[in-house]
């Protein structure tokens, strides 16, 4: 099944995940707005690769941006190069190691504090780490970066984007995520070899289960949440974590701004409808979540099952915190 999984996601790749396929349907893609100065937008993982090329294209829209970046250095030398390219003197840096829970949860109470009126949050931070290693908090370093922080940040701010709406969360994700099933009872991979990878990709279909599930939950609330896959891109993650994959299809990678053109038109375009909450994009269009022979199709009690564990580590976590108060 493996086998299967992963042939299809080549031969699908080939087809839509390249540079090539991305010129071919831009020539169809409406311009993006240029003055959109009411959007307040953080974006984590933001001095580097899609997140940067992101926050740019954002910037020089005028829209307020809360960088979130693990590293106070490079994410100021981001804020100052965004401030002189775009002139948008709006940008702001908040660092936060998005693998430490406490940290995340400091991110959301000041952006509260300040009373930041965030309408969109962009998750873009992530990492493949191929070797096992538990964060301070105990968690697996995949795990926490990829999942656990994308939902205690969301569930954080919701209150400021529901009270800011309409508002949008958008998740990068990863076509990665196609060549995998919903794991809920293993998430952080202690009953079986460890594979970062592996871990990655279900770590992104984690992700993508979870928007889903937060567009049914949140339905009343005019908060629309969608997931993306940018494509094959060449960033540095790629070229570090996945080193073959990059050697083997370097001419063929997309650029990070073509990476993140999905992400700035989902975060900003009047076109995006709220009825698309929940789903899965690809060069501005939906697209399906699965590919037609992997059986890694899921049910809503299994969407359920993954939230109800996500709140329960956030439970935890929030006992711990009180505990040591």
């Amino acid at each position: 099944m493996q086998l299967i999984r992963q042939t299809e996601f080549l031969a699908l790749g080939l087809l839509h995940f390249t540079k090539s396929a991305f010129a071919a349907k831009q020539k169809l893609f409406e311009p993006i707005p240029s003055n959109l100065e009411s959007l307040h937008c953080v974006i984590t993982g933001a001095n580097s690769g899609i997140g940067y090329a992101t926050a740019e294209a954002l910037a020089k829209s005028s829209c307020n941006l809360y960088l979130v970046c693990r590293n106070e250095e490079r994410g100021q030398a981001a804020v100052n190069k965004l401030k002189e390219i775009s002139g948008n003197q709006r940008i702001f840096l908040y660092p936060c190691d998005m693998s430490n829970m406490k940290q995340v949860k400091k991110l959301a109470k000041q952006l509260i504090f300040e009373k930041r009126p965030v309408n969109v949050l962009i998750h873009n931070a992530g990492c493949m780490v191929h070797k096992y290693q538990l964060t301070e908090e105990g968690f697996e370093t995949n795990f926490a970066t990829n999942v656990l922080s994308v939902f205690y940040l969301t569930e954080l701010l919701l209150p400021t984007l529901n009270e800011n709406r309409p508002s949008r969360v958008i998740v990068v994700s990863s076509g990665g995520m196609l060549t995998e099933p919903l794991i809920t009872d293993d998430l952080q991979m202690k009953k079986e070899p460890f594979d970062g990878m592996k871990q990655y990709a279900r770590n992104k279909r984690q992700q993508v289960a979870l928007v889903e599930y937060w567009s049914m939950k949140y339905v009343d609330m005019n908060t629309s949440f969608f997931s993306m896959h940018p494509g094959w891109v060449n960033t540095p993650v790629v070229q570090e974590s996945m080193p073959q994959f990059y050697k083997t299809m370097k001419s063929r990678l997309r650029t990070p701004e073509q990476g993140a053109d999905t992400v700035v038109w989902l975060a900003c375009a009047s076109s995006v409808r709220k009825e698309d909450s929940g789903n899965f994009f690809l060069d501005r269009s939906r697209v399906e979540k699965h590919l037609p022979l992997a059986h890694t199709h899921y049910s809503k009690n299994d969407m359920e099952r993954l939230y109800d564990i996500m709140q329960s580590l956030v439970a935890s976590l929030e006992n711990n915190q009180n505990d040591e108060k």
